[in-house]
């Protein structure tokens, strides 16, 4: 597949944390990347700056959600479980804010369905495994703000 061809979505009432590096990195590399949210506030930041975001608001948020994540070949979101459906055919990415384990018990099943789990340590990633989370799907990715901290250490 070339870049052309696939398309990410990211899931996210906040534009800001370490979705928001991840989305532009990706719109920087060419692929397709739009941020869907269900906040009128996020929808309103991203139209000023002219970036392409979906708002999603209504009273069968799960099914709305559902045809996102059906609209998009790779869905990313930040904030677990709560409204993602699981029936889609979507490869699901979960970021989790980059903060690893909090509330990793609440979330396993969920986990379990993911493609790809992002876990900002190997400490994190560890934790993910103890849960039952397959190690395969569990990659030590470091947080997306972070870095820079590292860079000007060395």
């Amino acid at each position: 597949m070339n870049k052309s061809e696939v398309s990410f979505g990211i899931f996210s009432n906040v534009y800001g944390g370490n979705a928001r590096p991840v989305f532009h990195e990706l719109r920087y590399r060419g692929y397709e990347c739009t941020w869907f949210t269900s906040f009128f506030s996020v929808k309103a930041q991203m139209n000023k700056e002219n970036l392409p975001c979906v708002l999603i608001r209504s009273k069968k948020p799960a099914q709305h959600i559902l045809d996102a994540m059906n609209s998009v070949d790779v869905f990313i979101t930040t904030h677990g479980d709560g409204h993602i459906p699981h029936e889609s055919t979507a490869k699901l990415v979960d970021l989790w804010h980059g903060a690893g384990g909090y509330k990793l018990q609440e979330r396993v099943e969920y986990l379990k369905k993911c493609s790809l789990i992002c876990a900002p340590s190997e400490e994190f990633r560890q934790e993910h495994i103890k849960y039952g989370v397959s190690k395969d799907k569990v990659k030590v990715t470091g947080y997306a703000r972070l870095d820079v901290l590292k860079a000007k250490q060395g």
